[in-house]
């Protein structure tokens, strides 16, 4: 049997499963007696169009669609009801780190499309100053005579601190939401974001250098930039993922592939908003903190934002055992 003749012999059923899956919504509730009877002989004949994919195309796409259908509609018809606690563990244990580095390409095209534009426009405002003029939007450019005056912006009252840092967190996990919901519009606002938010940092920071502040600069930003330029990188992972479903959906509709990008990339983006609060204590009380030495500042910076790429990238791996020549052998992924 060909690949076209058996697409077109049986991806209607495909869809139709689709389709109830999406009513379904992972809640049977929501299917009537006569859905719920079609879902469950629908999954067990595309559990068989499986098989013989598997058998017939092993190496085709079809084969790779099936296999998840099927895994999602026994997921929706055969799913227990979760234990809460026990699920909240297991997400930050093993299904956000695991999702994290299923996904990482997303995570590195997310960290370019903000690192690359900073650096290039670092240099040129740092060679041209008067570019920054034309290179910042028109709501921050009043930043540069503070600079230009030899002082930075970042000086926070004490008393203002709490306050400052709430605004901080806010602003950041505004910009970190559009980020992901720019996903929607096939990842260009996404990719928007993250390239003006790029730019912005770069621009300031090619600025600061020519005035003698560079240095000064980056003695508040380190404390709590590594993990906030982090959390939107992993904000614009999750719009880049929506929006690639929607360039690419594969055998899936558009809704479909958009649906199951969107649980993928939820997961994600839930730990951005925690982990930004927490950017933002730091950002409010050690990084203008004079008192702190910048050597301690640099160690939290490190320390903090290192240890979640060391989570992210290291946990809920499992180990599996093969046999090799009458011997074990492990492997971690």
């Amino acid at each position: 049997m060909k690949t076209e003749e058996f697409l077109k012999a049986r991806s209607e059923r495909w869809k139709q499963l689709e389709r109830l899956m999406a009513i379904a919504q992972h809640n049977l509730a929501n299917l009537n007696a006569q859905q719920l009877e079609e879902m469950a002989n629908l999954y067990r004949d595309t559990a068989s169009d499986f098989a013989l994919a598997k058998r017939e195309f092993p190496q085709q796409a079809v084969s790779t669609y099936l296999n998840q259908l099927v895994l999602q509609a026994h997921g929706v018809l055969y799913r227990q009801p979760p234990n809460q606690f026990r699920q909240i563990i297991k997400y930050f244990s093993h299904g956000f780190p695991q999702l994290f580095r299923k996904n990482i390409v997303y995570f590195w095209v997310s960290a370019c499309l903000f690192i690359i534009p900073a650096i290039l426009t670092g240099f040129v405002t740092y060679y041209y100053p008067a570019s920054a003029y034309y290179l910042l939007p028109a709501e921050a450019q009043s930043l540069l005579p503070i600079v230009e005056g030899g002082e930075l912006w970042q000086d926070i009252p004490l008393e203002e601190r709490p306050e400052t840092g709430s605004f901080i967190a806010s602003n950041n996990i505004q910009v970190s939401l559009m980020a992901f919901a720019g996903g929607v519009t096939f990842g260009i606002f996404t990719a928007y974001m993250l390239v003006l938010n790029g730019l912005l940092l770069g621009v300031l920071t090619g600025y600061t250098a020519v005035y003698g502040l560079g240095w000064k600069l980056w003695e508040f930003v380190i404390g709590h930039g590594v993990l906030e330029l982090t959390m939107i990188f992993l904000a614009g992972q999750s719009g880049l993922m929506l929006g690639w479903a929607l360039l690419r959906p594969g055998f899936y509709s558009r809704v479909t592939a958009l649906q199951i990008a969107a649980r993928q990339a939820f997961q994600l983006v839930l730990m951005v908003i925690p982990l930004l609060l927490l950017a933002g204590i730091i950002e409010s009380n050690i990084s203008p903190n004079d008192s702190i030495p910048v050597w301690a500042k640099w160690v939290v910076g490190l320390v903090v934002g290192g240890s979640f790429y060391v989570y992210a990238l290291s946990a809920g791996r499992k180990t599996s055992l093969t046999i090799i020549n009458g011997e074990k052998t492990s492997e971690f992924r």
